[in-house]
């Protein structure tokens, strides 16, 4: 079996009454191989590539950004000796000087900020930065869940806080909202890290519908 594997830390960034989150998603694309007994030549063959989220964690509510920072470039550096690593960002409101902060930071891997909208189409801004409306990233993971595509281990730590906060996303007039006096910052966290695990081939192609 021939395997590889490239990861994506999805951050979500709360605000005074909001914690933040992590989640990290693994892509993984094996390819089972077959042994030619008259030349012993192997061959590969089925290739397929899946996802699985490896790691969800909430920041106690008042964590500073500094400390948030401080975390991600820790988990940034642990999973970089497994494989390639990318972090997304959610840049609204207070999201703009963590990105610096972040850069900062010098993370492994890349970064990758990115602006939820109301919007059409996502699009890639200068500097790296992108415009993805909430939508896409919301049905982009329900539909990942629904088809088996991601897959979550039920005994993961925040695995019931998690599948709880995809319970109360709401649609009101084509907008996703959560119920009032809950809380969407895991499912946002995995959503970041699975849209972009699951495009980045095709995310080049500015104003490409991505789901």
């Amino acid at each position: 079996m021939i395997s590889t594997s490239t990861f994506t830390i999805g951050l979500d960034l709360g605000q005074r009454n909001d914690p933040s989150a992590l989640a990290v998603v693994e892509q993984f694309t094996g390819a089972a191989t077959r042994m030619d007994w008259i030349t012993y030549a192997t061959h590969s063959t089925n290739f397929q590539t899946s996802w699985r989220l490896r790691h969800l964690e909430t920041p106690r509510l008042g964590t500073s950004y500094t400390d948030i920072v401080r975390r991600t470039q820790e988990l940034a550096l642990a999973i970089s000796l497994q494989g390639q690593v990318t972090v997304i960002v959610e840049a609204n409101g207070v999201g703009s000087p963590v990105v610096d902060m972040l850069k900062e930071a010098r993370l492994p891997g890349t970064l990758i900020p990115v602006f939820t909208t109301t919007g059409d189409l996502p699009h890639c801004l200068p500097g790296n930065f992108w415009t993805v409306p909430k939508r896409d990233l919301i049905v982009t993971l329900q539909v990942g869940l629904e088809k088996n595509y991601l897959l979550v281990a039920p005994d993961m730590k925040e695995a019931s806080t998690f599948q709880t906060q995809l319970l109360n996303i709401r649609v009101t007039n084509e907008r996703y909202t959560h119920r009032p006096g809950t809380h969407d910052d895991l499912v946002m966290a995995t959503a970041l890290a699975y849209w972009w695990a699951k495009n980045e081939k095709t995310a080049g192609e500015r104003g490409q519908r991505l789901i």
